[in-house]
């Protein structure tokens, strides 16, 4: 039995450092047209330059930081940068797990986001000791898994998700009952 589980941690990805790199050439090009036109310059610059301060406000502050551990005490989703209380972690015991559900969100066919939920043992919902996850609309937008998975869900947003790693673990830790679902 593997006493670590699987953990990963925040970091930065190749799409965030992109966006990141893309943001600023953006707001460097409005600078140097701001003599030429100001007002579509000043625009650019606004809207690149916020989208680049958020992203190192949000890569900084969880960096590091656990996104997901799957160990002997359970799922423990580390909380979402200005979202949720407190700012700590929050763990699941097995207990109330029936099956990790992986699924993405689509749009046009086309995958925007991938994420990682929890199914509750015996058709009830996973009750999750900080208040987050996505309520009745953001369950509209994903669509196919029911919106009791999608509350108690996370986002793959600034770290990997490594599903034979995630197998591992939860051969090792967790109950025989609890399964490992993607859906697609």
């Amino acid at each position: 039995m593997d006493e670590a589980g699987y953990e990963v941690r925040h970091g930065l990805k190749v799409r965030d450092a992109l966006s990141l790199v893309v943001s600023i050439l953006a707001v460097v090009l409005g600078l140097r047209l701001f003599d030429h036109d100001p007002v579509p310059a000043l625009i650019v610059v606004a809207f690149f330059g916020c989208c680049a301060l958020w992203l190192i406000v949000t890569v900084v502050g969880q960096w590091g930081r656990t996104a997901l551990r799957v160990d002997q005490d359970g799922v423990t989703f580390g909380r979402l940068l200005l979202h949720g209380k407190g700012g700590k972690a929050a763990t699941v015991p097995w207990e109330q797990i029936g099956a990790i559900v992986v699924f993405q969100q689509r749009y046009r066919g086309i995958v925007r986001q991938r994420y990682v939920g929890l199914k509750g043992r015996g058709g009830r919902p996973v009750v999750m000791p900080i208040p987050w996850g996505h309520g009745p609309i953001g369950a509209w937008f994903i669509g196919a898994v029911p919106p009791e998975i999608v509350a108690a869900s996370r986002p793959v947003t600034g770290w990997n998700l490594d599903h034979n790693r995630l197998a591992r673990a939860l051969e090792s830790h967790a109950p025989a009952r609890v399964r490992l679902v993607s859906i697609d």
